[in-house]
């Protein structure tokens, strides 16, 4: 039967997510697979040894075949941090802030704010899927690796940007 065959496709996901964006429930009712979430900041999280040997233990235990870092498109931490409010209390975000500081100021004559923040939402979720696509690969796990933005307006997910600049390797003299 028809309800036999959806059961099969339903899997276990892990969900990096931001407690600001307050997306869980969404997640869960677009998204209809057994949901597991960690969250940070502006998924600001570092990849240490020891988050990563946690991070394993979780994918083992809970039979995680999928990540995905997702943010809205309207983050209220991104937000205050392109409107120059201040976040220095949060210790966790002073290499976040620094970060968007650079990108807004490299930007700001030739975007819009909006295209700004989803540029800087990209930008970051894709750094955080390749770091961790790297970390996975190096331990042999088979996982698929994904970033996405939550776009409130139109209440749907879609898959960052990958074509951007890198900043890393751009240079203007």
């Amino acid at each position: 039967p028809l309800s036999a065959l959806k059961l099969n496709k339903m899997f276990n996901k892990l969900y990096f997510i931001c407690p600001t964006d307050n997306i869980e429930s969404i997640i869960n009712s677009k998204l209809n697979d057994n949901n597991f979430y960690i969250t940070s900041l502006a998924n600001s999280i570092t990849l240490n040894y020891n988050f990563i040997r946690e991070l394993y233990l979780i994918i083992e235990s809970k039979k995680i075949r999928e990540i995905t870092f997702v943010l809205s498109d309207d983050n209220r931490l991104i937000n205050d941090i392109l409107e120059n409010k201040d976040n220095k209390n949060i210790r966790s975000l002073d290499h976040l802030n620094l970060e968007i500081y650079s990108h807004k100021n490299f930007f700001k004559k030739e975007l819009t704010i909006s295209e700004i923040r989803l540029y800087i939402i990209s930008y970051l979720l894709n750094q955080k899927k390749n770091e961790l696509k790297k970390i996975t690969d190096s331990l042999g796990l088979k996982l698929d690796i994904n970033a996405k933005v939550y776009n409130k307006e139109v209440n749907e997910f879609t898959k960052v940007k990958s074509k951007l600049i890198n900043m890393e390797f751009f240079n203007l003299n």
